[in-house]
């Protein structure tokens, strides 16, 4: 929730929670949200990166620095309690603990993991960024120790099931508590969008545990849960492809009057059956899912428009962007389109340019400008540089992109 107050330009709201992290740490550097929860070190330090990355606020980077470091020395120690039976598929992860319970009973969580290891990933660019050279080596260390661990016990999974995939925990079959482990693509970036283990898994999560166009959750949160749908939904638009659609107008369908959620909605009556009756994570995740349709940073550029649906260039049409954070500062872009032809206007902040700035359409894009200059890309990606400001494309209303 904070997250989405941060991409959104509410700094002030998630600085005043933010700031109070430090106090809300126990001495030896667990963030306590409930015993046997081993993901809130990973979530707290993650959340708090990403509030400097979308401020550039070094200040208050400082401030939270120790309460990072003690975060990750505790993982590290946690993790320890595992490394016993180097052949174990459980060696070097997290121990066995409730996790998001919404995964099941007791078990070893790639959930807990992959947020523990962002974490650590995450203290090495906080301990980059503030010249603290030593800690950013042992923080390294840490990393590459855990992936390592992480991998290895992925193996174990791709030999039991039979292909790379994402079970719940390396002890589970597939199932429905697969959904905590895409969280090492959305919203962590661990693993890339074309990873094959996150492919297995969203095609798995898609065929057996949806009911019309939404993740139908088979344990404890049994119903149709709107925050999980819309972090599938996330996956697709990294990929960018329009299966995120589908998904996107269920939500809008099963949206209440006052355009909420519930934890999980009922899949005969359409109401609430579990949890909150206006959630906040819902209301969260639909934000960010709504900025990432727009825009988000991947591996130093810029995406714009990653899945913009077909049919919406039937019409003659705009889409207008004003003030938006992002890791590199502000960006501001319209978009308009009259026939074949589609204009990109950028106004930009950037603290820090991007590597390059991608645009994506729906259809092949050919005759392209770029302020006097041809671009490049191909199908309906197009490649701009940083410093672009005005684009000009012309559709190929034939060769739809999928």
């Amino acid at each position: 929730m904070i997250n989405a107050l941060d991409k959104i330009g509410c700094f002030a709201q998630s600085l005043e929670k933010l700031i109070t992290y430090p106090e809300r740490q126990r001495k030896d550097g667990f963030f306590l949200s409930q015993n046997g929860e081993w993901d809130s070190n990973g979530q707290a330090i993650w959340s708090m990166m990403e509030h400097y990355r979308l401020t550039g606020d070094r200040e208050f980077l400082k401030k939270v620095y120790p309460s990072i470091r003690k975060g990750i020395y505790w993982i590290e120690r946690k993790r320890k309690k595992t490394k016993k039976k180097r052949e174990a598929p459980h060696y070097g992860l997290l121990p066995p603990g409730l996790s998001a319970e919404h995964l099941g009973p007791n078990d070893y969580y790639y959930w807990d993991d992959f947020w523990s290891l962002a974490g650590i990933r995450d203290g090495i660019e906080s301990a980059r960024i503030l010249g603290r050279t030593k800690d950013q080596a042992i923080f390294e260390g840490y990393y590459k120790d855990f992936w390592k661990d992480i991998l290895n016990s992925l193996k174990f999974v791709e030999q039991g099931i039979g292909r790379p995939i994402l079970p719940a925990s390396p002890y589970r079959r597939m199932d429905a508590g697969a959904i905590g482990s895409i969280c090492a693509l959305y919203p962590l970036r661990l693993l890339s969008s074309d990873d094959e283990r996150i492919i297995n898994t969203i095609e798995y999560l898609r065929k057996e545990s949806f009911y019309k166009d939404g993740f139908f959750q088979h344990m404890i949160h049994s119903g149709v849960n709107p925050y999980l749908t819309a972090q599938i939904a996330q996956c697709y638009l990294f990929r960018r492809s329009s299966k995120a659609w589908p998904l996107i107008r269920y939500l809008m369908e099963i949206a209440t009057s006052t355009y909420t959620w519930p934890e999980a909605v009922h899949p005969r009556t359409g109401g609430g059956c579990m949890g909150d009756g206006h959630h906040g994570w819902a209301m969260a995740d639909w934000i960010l899912l709504i900025r990432n349709l727009l825009l988000f940073e991947e591996e130093g550029a810029l995406v714009l428009t990653p899945a913009l649906p077909p049919e919406w260039f039937y019409n003659d049409g705009r889409i207008f962007v004003e003030n938006a954070p992002t890791y590199f500062g502000i960006v501001g872009f319209e978009i308009t389109w009259v026939g074949e032809e589609v204009r990109l206007h950028l106004h930009t902040r950037f603290r820090t340019s991007p590597t390059n700035i991608e645009w994506n359409l729906p259809f092949e894009a050919v005759e392209r400008d770029s302020d006097g200059t041809h671009i490049g890309g191909r199908g309906g990606r197009i490649i701009l540089s940083n410093d672009t400001h005005n684009a000009i494309v012309h559709l190929k209303m034939g060769a739809r992109m999928v």
